[in-house]
Order: C-alpha cells, then sequence, then structure tokens
C-alpha cells in the first residue's frame, strides 16, 4: 500500500530535474541570464527580464543540463577550464561541456561545477558587485557567495508534486539516480 505526500517547494530543498528554476546569485540577489536570440551568448547576471527561467535535466552520473527558456543549454565553450573562461548557452550536442554538478551547501545553495574541470571549477562572478549586467565565469570554486546559486522553483501554482511513500516500511520511491520520484499533478 502506497499514499502519497505533498511535496512544498522551497528554496532549500533538493534540486528537482525536470523542473524550472530562475537561478539567483548568493551574493548579487541576480538571476542567472542568457541575453540575445542567438545560439551562442554571453551568460551574465541580470535581473528578472529576459531569458532567466532554467530547466534542470538528469544526463545520470550526477550530471545535469540546465537549459534555458529559447532552449539552448548553459556550455562551458571549447571545454576551456581556465579562470576567468566565459560561459555561454549552445544547442544540445551531447558533450561533457554542458554537463553540471550541483554541489549542496548547508544553507541550501548550490555550486554549479563543471564536468570538463572534474569539478574544480563551476560559475562565479566575474567581480564583486551587485550590479546588473556582471558578467559570469568560470573559476575555481571558491564556496563564496559569488559561486553560489539558490534554485528559485518557478512551478505553477496549477501544479502539485507528490512522493510517493509506503505505508508498510515508511520508505519513498526512489530513483535509478537515488533521487526521490516525484509525481506532478496538475489541476484541472
Amino acid at each position: 500500500r502506497w499514499i502519497f505526500e505533498r511535496v512544498v517547494v522551497s528554496n532549500t530543498q533538493q534540486v528537482i530535474p525536470g523542473e524550472t528554476y530562475r537561478i539567483k546569485n548568493k551574493y548579487s540577489g541576480l538571476y542567472l541570464t542568457g541575453h540575445g536570440a542567438t545560439k551562442d551568448i554571453t551568460v551574465q547576471e541580470a535581473d528578472t527580464q529576459g531569458f532567466d527561467l532554467w530547466t534542470v535535466k538528469s544526463v545520470g552520473d550526477g550530471y545535469f543540463l540546465l537549459i534555458n527558456e529559447d532552449g539552448n543549454q548553459l556550455n562551458i565553450p571549447y571545454d576551456l577550464t581556465a579562470d576567468g573562461s566565459r560561459i555561454d548557452t549552445a544547442v544540445e550536442n551531447g558533450h561533457k561541456s554542458k554537463h553540471f554538478a550541483l554541489k549542496r551547501y548547508a544553507d541550501g545553495s548550490y555550486g554549479i561545477l563543471t564536468k570538463t574541470s572534474n569539478q574544480a571549477s563551476g560559475l562565479t562572478l566575474a567581480s564583486a558587485t551587485t550590479n546588473a549586467g556582471t558578467k559570469v565565469q568560470l573559476y575555481k570554486n571558491t564556496n563564496d557567495g559569488r559561486s553560489q546559486w539558490i534554485f528559485e522553483n518557478v512551478t505553477s501554482s496549477d501544479t502539485q508534486l507528490y512522493q510517493i511513500k509506503n505505508v508498510n516500511r515508511g520508505k519513498y520511491l526512489v530513483n535509478q539516480y537515488k533521487y526521490m520520484s516525484i509525481l506532478q499533478v496538475l489541476k484541472h
């Protein structure tokens, strides 16, 4: 016998593959945004205008794609690993340059670390500023606010999420990646 328990999504819960988020930098309070309409665009900090919604998609082995509103994916061009390297978006090609690990911190924020650097580097503000338009670059993970990101779930209010629990054992159904299985129910 199974029961369905409603999931209340907040900024401090686990990021759920398939969900859409605004990704806010902890230091600046501004959102990760891809500007423009081309396939190869620079990713910058900006306010909540433009391409600021990102869908998280699991690609296995603890890595994810971050897909923006126009369908392009966060990308490390040319497999760059040097500090200060630019970050952009590009079309899907299955390459590891678009694979990111999410390192969760105690406060619920995340480091967005690259597969191309073996998770040694990740997305970081280019400078210690709170100005809209500040570039996001690749930098060794410093665990400071410039490299910490808050995933704000923007699931429609018409959607409810549930986790599935076995009544007899008291355990939750999980998928092959050890993430809790979440059932999405749309209101009519």
